[in-house]
């Protein structure tokens, strides 16, 4: 029998170095594959993935609740086939409802023998009241459905912990949440089985935070709420252009950016490039490529080309 494990959480909350972490403490012995969905064009956080040396299967452009929902289903099928995995890892692309997720897993477990162990969600505190405020449909599932929930960005935010928790109670009060850095996490208590009790959280009223972003819930479906755009470089691309690049993206007030990610190379060498808003982090990789994922809503390729243009030229 296969256990399967669901680490979701929204755009850039930390889904990717939480597996990290996790997979540091799992025995060498067991079979793991790991499933990536990304949204976007090229699966970045999969590329992270293939560097720990586990069998990672990407799935990208789309999401796993909607547009290749079947296609899931059948990857999942086909992985406990060809593998027979101990465990299997799914981490869904930051928009994907994990209730929706849950729904997949539960027709693939009617074709093969699997398990699904755990549900977890990983919440970035820095960016939760903005997430909760505009985008709720997909914020909130992600919460309401955990049976664990793990802050992220604690030691850089660490005013904002005990209101999210507060506020996380009010959507499930039964998760265990988890404040601690992943790195001091026990995963082996993280990965027993959760209880089979059904929670029933009522919902409550929210202080509203403003912003930019101007959306509303009136959507139910990740493509029709979200939109995704590459840009490949075809010339090497500084740090300071990068830099430069996000900023004009920020200023932009049609377009709301709510997550990038991406290589680039600058000179010698390659950079990682992570952004969330407010946040723009650069490291140092051993992985090649030239290219820039976008996620947000009203995403304007015309505009944000116009914008890179402007700023390589």
């Amino acid at each position: 029998m296969t256990d399967i494990y669901i680490i979701s959480g929204f755009l850039g909350a930390g889904k990717t170095t939480f597996i990290q972490n996790l997979l540091k403490q799992i025995p060498k012995n067991e079979k793991v594959v790991i499933i990536e969905n990304d949204f976007g064009e090229i699966n970045f956080d999969a590329s992270l993935l293939s560097q720990c040396g586990y069998e990672v299967k990407a799935l990208n452009s789309g999401c796993i609740c909607c547009s290749i929902y079947e296609n899931f289903v059948e990857s999942l099928v086909d992985i406990v086939k060809q593998f027979q995995p101990d465990k299997i890892i799914i981490e869904p692309s930051g928009v994907s409802k994990l209730s929706d997720v849950e729904k997949a897993c539960a027709k693939a477990q009617n074709i093969e023998q699997m398990q699904l162990v755990q549900k977890f969600t990983i919440v970035d505190v820095s960016q939760f009241q903005i997430y909760v405020n505009n985008f709720g449909e997909f914020f909130e599932d992600q919460i309401k459905h955990a049976d664990q929930i793990f802050l992220s960005k604690v030691s850089e935010h660490p005013e904002h912990t005990k209101y999210v928790e507060q506020q996380l109670r009010n959507y499930n009060c039964c998760a265990e949440i988890w404040s601690k850095p992943f790195e001091d996490i026990d995963y082996h208590i993280v990965l027993a089985p959760s209880s089979s009790v059904k929670c029933h959280c009522s919902h409550q009223e929210h202080v509203h935070t403003p912003c930019n972003c101007h959306h509303h819930e009136h959507h139910h479906s990740a493509k029709d709420s979200f939109q995704t755009f590459t840009i490949r470089f075809k010339n090497h691309m500084s740090q300071k252009k990068m830099q430069e690049f996000i900023v004009s993206l920020e200023k932009l007030k049609d377009i709301c950016i709510l997550r990038a990610k991406g290589i680039i190379q600058e000179g010698d060498h390659y950079l990682k490039v992570q952004y969330t808003p407010n946040q723009l982090s650069f490291e140092k990789t051993e992985l090649k490529g030239n290219y820039i994922c976008l996620i947000g809503t009203n995403v304007d390729d015309e505009k944000i080309k116009h914008t890179i243009e402007s700023i390589l030229c």
